[in-house]
């Protein structure tokens, strides 16, 4: 399909429509070559994704023998599944599902029975494992030793990474640490956007992943490199693309890379002369419309003092101290107690994000359709 529009807002489309990151790819790509493995941590949609899927394109752009996989295990709640999604993915780079490979699969697993599905998203012949839940972890052990066993440069991420310590198994962490271990031949790249969780699993002392990787903490991308590739296209479209116009958008995110990109979308797909305050405030309006009928029902899901706290959050844009005495009396909270009772919960959904200036929105668009309200 002919791409029409260069501002992607999911997938990735190759290097001309992915904007900077030099630095933090050639870091990645040193950190791999040098036997590292990586922790990736951000926020949801600054951009890790996009980077993970960049830096495999420029692996494998050098050495076409590099194999690498993706895995988001955000869907996950317990081993078996990720041990289901960890195999089909993995395996879907290792080799085209056929009858041979199936039955080296076959002769090599002992807890399981390989067998060819068809990818429910891309439509595809894959290979799946027909395991019991209760040798989860003998399979996983056995995926490991089989990748293990692979030739060439082999790379694996594993998206929203976190995800492992809400299973209901208690002892994933260690396992896959000491799995980890017995395949030098595979980097790993752990990724997360619960920045706070991802810090504790692979900083803290007591924890199984502790100093065994290199940080990468993903910030916003620079404004005026971001800016020269935006314009770029709006140009080729006989748009001009003021640089006020674009240092707004970005001030408006905080360079929170979705939402820019999600801006330059709707400006692109819009169409204006020249990208200026009402152009900016069509597409602002566009965006919020569409998503009107999800705000009201996620806003719904709320407790009547959550809807008057993220209300106030939003109005706001930003709270250091939702327990001072001027932001109670200002929003009309009883006392600072219930303001703490309903922040924890707001926090644990990803209504809320804390930041290091205060507390936010973690949706930019939600707030600002909260603000209006």
């Amino acid at each position: 399909m002919a791409i029409e529009n260069p501002f992607f807002t999911v997938g990735y489309g190759g290097p001309e429509y992915f904007c900077d990151r030099v630095e933090e790819t050639e870091k990645l790509q040193k950190y791999l070559k040098n036997g590292w493995n990586i922790t990736l941590v951000s926020p949801r949609k600054m951009g890790k994704t996009g980077l993970i899927h960049h830096l495999f394109h420029t692996l494998k752009d050098n050495d076409r023998k590099h194999v690498c996989a993706y895995v988001d295990i955000y869907a996950t709640s317990q081993l078996s599944e990720f041990v289901e999604l960890f195999c089909k993915r993995v395996f879907a780079q290792m080799e085209s599902p056929s009858a041979s490979f199936l039955k080296r699969l076959t002769k090599f697993f002992k807890s399981c029975r390989p067998v060819i599905t068809t990818d429910e998203r891309t439509g595809q012949p894959a290979v799946t494992l027909d395991f019991v839940p209760s040798k989860s972890e003998q399979t996983l052990k056995e995926i490991f030793e089989y990748i293990g066993q692979t030739d060439g440069p082999f790379c694996v991420a594993i998206d929203e990474f976190q995800q492992i310590q809400n299973y209901p198994e208690k002892n994933v962490e260690a396992l896959l640490r000491s799995y980890i271990q017995d395949v030098p031949n595979v980097r790993f790249i752990f990724a997360g956007s619960q920045c706070h969780m991802m810090e504790e699993m692979f900083l803290a002392p007591n924890r199984p992943f502790y100093q065994s990787t290199r940080m990468l903490d993903l910030g916003a991308i620079d404004r005026d490199d971001y800016y020269e590739f935006a314009r770029a296209f709006f140009e080729k479209r006989r748009c001009d693309l003021a640089k006020e116009a674009f240092d707004r958008i970005y001030g408006m995110f905080d360079g929170h890379t979705w939402y820019v990109q999600s801006m330059l979308n709707q400006l692109y797909m819009d169409r204006p002369s020249c990208v200026d305050d009402k152009a900016i405030r069509n597409a602002i309006n566009a965006i919020l419309d569409d998503n009107a009928f999800s705000y009201q029902r996620l806003f719904s899901l709320l407790t009547s003092n959550q809807r008057l706290l993220i209300k106030a959050i939003a109005k706001e844009g930003c709270v250091a101290k939702p327990t001072a005495g001027d932001f109670l009396s200002r929003h009309g909270f009883k006392n600072g107690s219930c303001v703490s009772r309903a922040t924890k919960p707001l926090l644990a959904n990803e209504y809320l994000y804390s930041s290091e200036n205060g507390l936010i929105v973690y949706d930019r668009f939600f707030g600002m359709w909260l603000a209006q309200q």
